[in-house]
């Protein structure tokens, strides 16, 4: 019997199979299709491949509504907008090793869910509560920090749920003291309240128009064109013309090529052609 090494722990100790993974989540791991999560306190990390199964995200206002006499409609004060992310994935095994291996970090995860200690006193003999169990979780453009790419979102969760799916067969060790069994599929799934790390809502830019306070790449998704916002990187600006319509210009694939202006003349003709 063996631990995870400290080093492999704070890089992220992951559901791959090792040498015994198939290519497929092989693929994906070399692509960057996975779901991380780090347990806050500790700094240490588990990885699994992309098999998602459910993904959903709700974003929730809490307002303070009081009724007036004589008036037919509340007057509503608005409180704060939350965002809760509940998601569930599947770790398979396509082999007895890489199903202990997942059982592994199904363990490594299911320690997340509990804080860090202090030890208080000469002998050590108390201990102090110092840090809750948050974690940070990716998964690749739907689950992201907008102030900080690099790191995971970050939030607590109500629990995780390990569900084994028993109509698709375990594998069975008899080599030990006692018998055990590793599931050749799991499901797990949690909710994550998220904690905004940015400023959130609108303000107005440098030309008054609005603006997301703060957002990089944007918010909450990462897309190409996100809205703009105080974080956004300056406007480029439109390249200019060359001076010379009849110069020649490099193409991308490393070519010249002419700009032919004038009558019946626009278009792009390679070299060496007429």
């Amino acid at each position: 019997m063996s631990v995870y090494d400290i080093k492999d722990l704070k890089k992220g100790v992951n559901a791959q199979g090792g040498d015994f993974a198939t290519p497929g989540i092989t693929n994906l791991y070399n692509a960057g299709y996975l779901l991380e999560i780090q347990h806050v306190p500790s700094g240490y990390k588990v990885k699994f491949p992309a098999f998602l199964e459910n993904f959903s995200d709700a974003f929730t206002q809490s307002w303070n509504a009081e009724d007036v006499y004589g008036r037919m409609d509340p007057i509503a004060v608005y409180q704060n907008t939350r965002r809760a992310i509940a998601m569930s994935w599947h770790v398979p095994a396509s082999s007895f090793e890489q199903a202990k291996e997942n059982m592994d970090v199904i363990n490594t995860l299911m320690t997340f869910m509990y804080p860090s200690y202090s030890s208080q006193g000469a002998n050590a003999g108390g201990t102090v509560l110092n840090m809750s169990p948050l974690l940070r979780v990716k998964f690749l453009n739907l689950i992201h920090n907008a102030a900080t790419p690099d790191l995971g979102l970050l939030g607590y969760v109500n629990g995780f749920t390990v569900d084994v799916r028993s109509e698709e067969g375990m594998f069975a060790e008899s080599e030990l003291s006692e018998p055990a069994v590793y599931p050749k599929t799991i499901t797990l799934n949690f909710e994550l309240n998220v904690l905004h790390e940015h400023a959130m809502g609108w303000t107005s830019g440098k030309t008054g128009d609005p603006v997301l306070r703060q957002a990089k790449d944007g918010f909450p998704y990462k897309t190409d064109q996100p809205v703009p916002s105080t974080d956004s990187p300056p406007p480029t600006p439109a390249p200019t013309p060359p001076a010379n319509q009849n110069s020649s210009t490099v193409q991308p694939g490393g070519g010249a090529s002419e700009v032919l202006a004038g009558p019946g003349g626009s278009g792009l003709v390679n070299p060496g052609q007429e």
